[in-house]
């Protein structure tokens, strides 16, 4: 931990078999009677990781829990529980709401901004991403591979990000996998295996891929 660092925890928090790592000027708030098992958390410098009161984040089976904030910030809602993986940079946002449930074996990657609704249930091993995660250029891949092997990618410009907004209520399916720029409406559903590439409005279905979308309305 940095001496430059801020921890402020609650009430009643408990912490088992964890690790937490803060870089200089990182920030970690922890509200009353949160709870984090089996977690590896690393915040990296001026950011940020905000746990309102009543957050489970625990770790189950053998997929991984780690939060890794190297460059940004997250917060999540009272009374949210979350099994996932999440990794911020470039000053990206991660907002979850309260009450909100991420499987295990999900994994969320923030470049920009994706903010998850209240209520709104993840399943199993769903991919969440604001970013390409890479340059769909060969050649600036190729570049950076090139000048960074073997410890890293080097020369490569920031990939193409948009933000990602899930709403309240919604509920996804196993192994699906939410894009860049998509907004997926309130109380809407992502089927099993989906690949969502475009928007989907309020009370809707997407299935397929890339998924389609029929209104859940009466």
């Amino acid at each position: 931990m940095s001496s430059t660092s801020k921890v402020s925890f609650g009430k009643s928090v408990i912490l088992s078999d964890c690790s937490i790592i803060m870089r200089e000027n990182s920030e970690l708030y922890i509200g009353d009677g949160a709870s984090i098992s089996g977690a590896s958390i690393s915040i990296g410098e001026n950011s940020l990781l905000k746990l309102d009161s009543g957050v489970l984040m625990e770790k189950v089976n053998y997929f991984p829990l780690s939060f890794n904030i190297a460059k940004g910030s997250v917060e999540v809602g009272e009374g949210s529980r979350l099994r996932c993986s999440v990794s911020v940079q470039h000053g990206g946002t991660l907002k979850i709401g309260q009450k909100t449930f991420i499987n295990e074996g999900s994994e969320i990657r923030c470049d920009r901004s994706v903010s998850i609704g209240s209520c709104t249930m993840i399943s199993y091993q769903v991919d969440i991403l604001d970013t390409n995660t890479h340059s769909t250029n060969w050649k600036e891949r190729h570049d950076s591979i090139m000048h960074g092997y073997p410890k890293s990618l080097e020369r490569e410009p920031l990939p193409t990000s948009k933000p990602v907004f899930i709403g309240d209520d919604c509920w996804i399916g196993k192994k699906a996998a939410v894009l860049k720029g998509v907004t997926i409406g309130d109380r809407s559903s992502v089927a099993l295996g989906a690949i969502v590439t475009k928007s989907i409005p309020e009370d809707s279905l997407a299935y397929g891929n890339p998924a389609l979308s029929k209104s859940l309305s009466p």
